[in-house]
């Protein structure tokens, strides 16, 4: 018998066992977590093609892809009697707007408050206490200055992930709180079959058409993962009085002039 041929033979076939196992290893991996990674040189390749758009990226690009199911959610209605009540000592017009857009506005301005960024950001989260309103979810978007006032404006968020469009606007000025409004969503916890959502690389290269307007030069500022209930999905004459509906995966792409662009983490890829 050959033995040097023999023994050959094992290594090879030891070889291919080993690739075999490591090949199931990683496999049951990866269906287990629902987890898959994203190359670095695909990350690459897409920041090149968008480069010749003059799109930049300042910003990380998830790699992972996951599975997730859409989120079923209804609008958060109010209880104008609680409002007042919360709202004791504040002078103001209270308006609810099919009963899910909550309009409050002061009606006596006198200049009392010393203003600028800090104070303003403690005003707004009073208020917000005070009303009723506080951790539900919500995060501060941004804070932008004009006419002497301040405007905060928070959004939803859902189990560590994004959930527009939702929101919470305060405007700070002198004479403390301006005005606020607020729609919010209630997501409804229900078992619903999950699919994998496409890579953010992907979601970059279709986002290119939505951006042939924007004057270059462009910088993505963020991409991130969320829900999104689209409400240009629902016809217009139904729009202003939906109740409830369904928010679905998607990515979100913030530009450097604080637009923001959604694509669906559902379309095929």
């Amino acid at each position: 018998m050959d033995w040097s041929k023999a023994k050959n033979i094992l290594i090879i076939g030891f070889i291919i066992t080993n690739v075999f196992l490591i090949y199931n290893i990683q496999k049951d991996m990866y269906n287990r977590n629902n987890v898959l990674i994203v190359d670095d040189k695909i990350i690459n390749d897409t920041k090149s093609i968008l480069k010749e758009k003059d799109i930049g990226v300042d910003t990380q690009v998830p790699k992972i892809v996951i599975e997730m199911a859409p989120l079923d959610v209804e609008y958060e209605t109010y209880d104008e009697d609680k409002l007042k009540e919360n709202l004791v000592g504040a002078r103001g017009l209270l308006t609810i707007e099919n009963n899910k857009l909550l309009k409050y506005r002061k009606s006596s301005l006198e200049e009392k408050y010393f203003l600028d960024r800090e104070s303003a950001l403690k005003t707004a989260e009073d208020f917000v206490s005070k009303i009723g309103f506080k951790n539900k979810g919500e995060e501060i978007w941004h804070t932008s200055e004009y006419n002497n006032r301040y405007e905060i404006l928070y959004k939803q968020s859902y189990k560590d992930m994004f959930l527009e469009d939702s929101y919470m606007k305060v405007i700070v000025s002198t004479n403390g709180v301006e005005a606020f409004e607020r729609i919010w969503l209630k997501p409804m916890e229900k078992e619903k079959s999950k699919r994998e959502i496409m890579p953010a690389t992907k979601a970059l290269l279709k986002v290119m058409d939505d951006l042939e307007e924007v004057p270059r030069p462009i910088i993505i500022k963020d991409i991130s993962l969320g829900y999104w209930f689209d409400r240009s999905k629902i016809s217009f004459v139904n729009a202003e009085n939906v109740k409830s509906g369904t928010a679905f995966p998607a990515w979100r792409i913030v530009l450097d002039n604080k637009e923001v662009k959604f694509v669906s983490a559902y379309d095929k890829y």
